[in-house]
């Protein structure tokens, strides 16, 4: 037969075969991007600090941290009012020695340490003469040391260096086909085994980005699974930064941007990396375009800061999405000079810095997995470098 049924009269649409009808499916799948990994980036492909290979089998790294001498600390009390005093309390004091010239920046007093006991100093007025004022707060700060002709040589000081460690995470994903799936056809493309492999990287970018941000680290950083296994958790960023965290109330302003730089740039280098969430970035642009005056017949107008220069440093402005919810109304100051990747060496399948293995068919499967592997972690060398300026809850 020919047919299956008769149509007398027009022929439309309503009456034509469905199953015969041809789709009209745009070939291209329009995947939502990941989001920009600007960090693990710049830390991957760092020329000034560049990533370092781990060599501990249980994917610990450690360096060792020095500064030079300290020369300055908080007053808690001085009674004052005779030329010495006993028993002066500081906010430390391990650092000073005897005959060390202090001055008490709140009085203008110039004082030197007779001797240091238990913790504490005693002091005398530097003239001998001039009674010592009273000062329950501000700083000292060593600006000599008290030396008279035919002094014999003073007692040694010095630092001691400070050893500091991470670990190497393992991150790993995989990506599992069965052969019928793979010998089909999709519609579109973009949903073959090779681009869920190319999906699946990206998508463990973003999350090794995370990891080196936000990650707060946790006990010595290594943990036992079981008898036999360790797990060992990477420090991030986030939980390396203690000296530069400084908190702002409401939106963040000019002056209090610059007041954060000026501590960040205190030491090290004259650049960083100012990386910032949406909403931080909405509010640091607003104080660029608060100073313009726009004409109305302006056929454009936005602003895109790409360096922010102080008298302190240039900060070079860095937009990360990945900066969302808590982290939007934030920004991290990174010095990428004190900033490393490590990664754990070659084993025998070959690269942990980053490798695909491809195609492991399990006998007596029909299909084949491959398995997406980064074993890596970040060495954060002198945090006092680096910097977190947030928005307090």
């Amino acid at each position: 037969m020919a047919y299956t049924s008769a149509r007398v009269g027009a022929q439309t649409s309503i009456y034509s075969l469905a199953a015969n009808q041809m789709p009209d499916n745009d070939k291209m799948l329009y995947l939502l991007k990941p989001y920009q990994t600007p960090l693990w980036q710049m830390t991957y492909f760092n020329q000034i600090a560049k990533p370092q290979v781990c060599i501990n089998e249980n994917g610990k790294f450690s360096w060792f941290e020095d500064e030079y001498y300290p020369y300055q600390t908080t007053v808690t009390s001085i009674s004052g009012g005779s030329t010495s005093e006993d028993a002066i309390s500081l906010g430390a004091t391990t650092w000073l020695n005897e005959g060390d010239v202090l001055h008490v920046e709140a009085t203008d007093d110039l004082v030197y340490v007779d001797s240091t006991t238990g913790g504490n100093i005693d002091i005398t007025i530097l003239d001998g003469a001039t009674n010592i004022t009273a000062a329950s707060s501000g700083y000292i700060t060593k600006v000599g040391s008290r030396n008279h002709e035919m002094a014999t040589a003073r007692t040694a000081v010095s630092t001691i260096e400070v050893e500091k460690s991470n670990y190497c995470e393992i991150h790993s994903e995989s990506v599992t086909q069965s052969g019928r799936k793979q010998a089909g056809e999709n519609w579109t493309n973009g949903k073959s085994f090779d681009d869920e492999v190319t999906k699946k990287i990206a998508e463990m970018k973003e999350e090794l980005e995370r990891n080196f941000l936000f990650s707060p680290g946790i006990g010595d950083g290594e943990f036992t699974v079981s008898t036999d296994y360790r797990h060992t958790v990477n420090k991030g960023l986030y939980g390396f930064i203690s000296t530069n965290k400084t908190s702002f109330v409401g939106a963040v302003g000019e002056a209090g941007i610059d007041s954060f730089l000026a501590s960040v740039f205190g030491k090290g280098s004259e650049s960083r990396e100012l990386m910032m969430g949406s909403d931080y970035l909405i509010a640091f642009n607003k104080i660029v375009k608060d100073k313009y005056q726009i004409t109305p017949i302006a056929k454009k107008y936005g602003v895109n800061v790409t360096q922010y220069i102080t008298p302190f440093g240039v900060a070079n402005v860095v937009y990360n999405p990945q900066m969302k919810q808590k982290w939007s109304y934030s920004a991290f100051a990174v010095d990428l000079g004190s900033f490393k990747l490590r990664y754990m060496a070659d084993d025998k399948k070959g690269s942990r810095k980053f490798r695909i293995e491809e195609g492991v068919e399990t006998p007596g499967t029909d299909g084949l997995t491959t398995k997406i592997l980064f074993d890596q972690g970040i060495q954060v060398s002198n945090e006092e470098l680096h910097g977190l300026h947030y928005q307090a809850s």
